[in-house]
């Protein structure tokens, strides 16, 4: 049986879903995969610099920022988000390793925005 894992974030609603819609469609044939699922944000948690400075993680500070309404900064926040992504590569790779090594998938799904 080969081994999947489907990576998502529960930023802005639909990844999640999505995610778990593909889950269920690659279930229905058992015994053809073991599917997972994971949310990024778990993993990251100990690297979130957002959530070290304000408290709040990522994915939920931009959640509010939908909630709210307050999506006109959104393309400037955008550059601060992809900055932070190029300043953090090297922890992330580091905390992904980690976790690759140790839950060794046949395969990986994934979806970035950024």
């Amino acid at each position: 049986m080969r081994k999947l894992t489907i990576v998502f974030f529960d930023a802005g609603g639909g990844h999640r879903n999505a995610a778990e819609a593909l889950k269920s469609t690659l279930e229905a044939h058992p015994g053809r995969w073991n599917v997972q699922l994971l949310n990024l944000q778990e993993q990251l948690d100990s690297i979130d610099v957002i959530r070290r400075a304000t408290g709040i993680r990522i994915q939920d500070g931009y959640n509010l920022i939908l909630r709210k309404g307050w999506t006109r900064p959104t393309p400037q926040l955008l550059v601060l988000l992809r900055g932070l992504v190029r300043l953090y590569h090297g922890r992330v790779v580091s905390v992904l390793e980690r976790y690759w090594r140790r839950t060794r998938p046949t395969g990986v799904v994934g979806h970035s925005a950024i």
